[in-house]
């Protein structure tokens, strides 16, 4: 394999982009291409929108970029607009969707440390999931070939077959902080059985767990609902966004 000045990780195509077009990717050489992937569930107002560029350009001559040691009027704003927008009291934002995870699976162990649980530190999720690449992420997802030479995984994750509710069962005990699921699985696009989401929430309140939805690729209308949870009357604590929080043009989760 050649050596190249970027890492040759993914499976690129080969195809040279150099522009974007609505729906369409258009390549070095002229050929248009319908982008079906979206930037991977990301661009979902497509390339170039109008509104989002005038928006960029806008900010871009305001200000560039602000610390969190201070306060804007848009974080004012776009944390209220998240919040109306789902279940939640407040929003803790981050640069990426893994993590989101990252800091879902560390307020799921917190709250516990808060009300004086700290043994609470077990995560129960499911084969086929994925919830991103950092340690946490891999070693919270069930593909086995995304952990391999990476030496110790961070611990306290327990796999379970999907829709599996048995399984659920008999891994939840008085250790188990949450429950993480995707409303649809994304490598591969499985779904739930029916109830099987409704009967873990149940088990979750019923042993004093918290509920995590990984809304990474399902929420923000990309299933026809605002949020993938929505479709099984779901009440999670705590849900994880990025990708087309904003529309694939800065890195935010």
């Amino acid at each position: 394999m050649a050596i190249t000045p970027y890492l040759p990780i993914y499976r690129r195509s080969g195809v040279r982009i150099v522009r974007g077009e609505g729906v369409y990717l258009i390549g070095d050489d002229g050929t248009r291409y319908l982008d079906f992937a979206a930037g991977i569930a990301t661009n979902s107002f497509g390339h170039s929108h109008p509104h989002l560029v005038a928006a960029l350009q806008k900010q871009a001559a305001d200000l560039w970029h602000c610390s969190n040691q201070f306060i804007t009027p848009q974080l004012e704003e776009f944390s209220k607009r998240l919040v109306d927008a789902t279940f939640a009291d407040s929003v803790f934002f981050c640069s990426s969707g893994t993590e989101a995870v990252e800091a879902g699976i560390k307020f799921m162990r917190r709250y516990h440390y808060e009300i004086a649980q700290p043994y609470r530190h077990r995560v129960i999720t499911f084969e086929n999931g994925f919830h991103g690449r950092t340690y946490g992420g891999i070693a919270a997802c069930g593909n086995d070939y995304a952990k391999i030479g990476f030496g110790q995984m961070l611990s306290g994750f327990d796999r379970v077959a999907f829709n599996d509710l048995d399984a659920v069962k008999a891994r939840i005990s008085k250790n188990t902080a949450g429950i993480l699921i995707e409303p649809v699985q994304g490598k591969g696009v499985y779904f739930p059985a029916d109830d099987f989401y409704q009967h873990a929430q149940r088990l979750c309140r019923a042993h004093g767990t918290l509920l995590i939805c990984d809304e990474v690729q399902t929420g923000l209308g990309r299933t026809g609902r605002w949020w993938g949870f929505q479709h099984w009357d779901l009440e999670p604590d705590i849900i994880t966004v990025a990708k087309s929080l904003s529309g694939g043009y800065v890195p935010v989760g």
